[in-house]
C-alpha cells in the first residue's frame, strides 16, 4: 500500500511539472499565433464597429442631415492599414507568448480584455492610429 502512494505522489508530481512547463514555454507552431492574430483583430474590429454606431446614432439624434460614412470609411481604411502593419510584429512576438498568455487571449471577449494579457501597447497603437482621427473629426464636411 505505501509503495502504492509514492508511486502515485511521483505521478502527481510530474504530472503537475509537466502542465507548468507547457504553460511557460513559449509558444513553437504557427497555428497558435494566426489564430491569436484573428481574435485580436476580431476584437478590435468589433470593437471599432460599436464605437462607429454609437457615433452615427448620437449624430442622426444631434441632427439628421450630419453625415459621418466618409470618415467612418476612411477609419476603416486607416483599421485596415493598421492590421496590415502590425501583423508581422504580432506574429514575432507570438512566438514568444507562454502557452498561458495565449490562453488569455483566447479567453478574452471584448478589446478591453487584451491588456489583461499584455497587449496594452497593441491596443493603445490601435486607438491611436485608427480611433484618434476619427474622433477629432467624425462627421464628414
Amino acid at each position: 500500500m505505501r509503495l502504492s502512494r509514492m508511486v502515485l505522489a511521483a505521478a502527481a508530481g510530474v504530472a503537475l511539472s509537466s502542465c507548468a512547463s507547457v504553460h511557460n514555454t513559449p509558444v513553437q507552431a504557427e497555428q497558435p499565433c494566426e489564430e491569436a492574430w484573428s481574435h485580436v483583430r476580431a476584437l478590435l474590429g468589433a470593437g471599432l464597429d460599436s464605437y462607429l454606431e454609437g457615433m452615427r446614432r448620437y449624430a442622426a439624434a444631434r441632427d439628421p442631415e450630419l453625415s459621418m460614412s466618409g470618415t467612418a470609411e476612411r477609419t476603416r481604411g486607416r483599421a485596415k492599414a493598421w492590421e496590415t502593419a502590425h501583423a508581422p510584429g504580432f506574429a514575432g512576438e507570438c512566438r514568444a507568448f507562454s502557452g498561458e498568455r495565449l490562453s488569455c487571449l483566447r479567453r478574452a471577449v471584448a478589446a478591453a480584455d487584451l491588456g489583461e494579457c499584455g497587449l496594452e501597447p497593441l491596443v493603445r497603437s490601435f486607438t491611436d492610429e485608427v480611433l484618434t482621427p476619427f474622433a477629432t473629426r467624425p462627421f464628414d464636411g
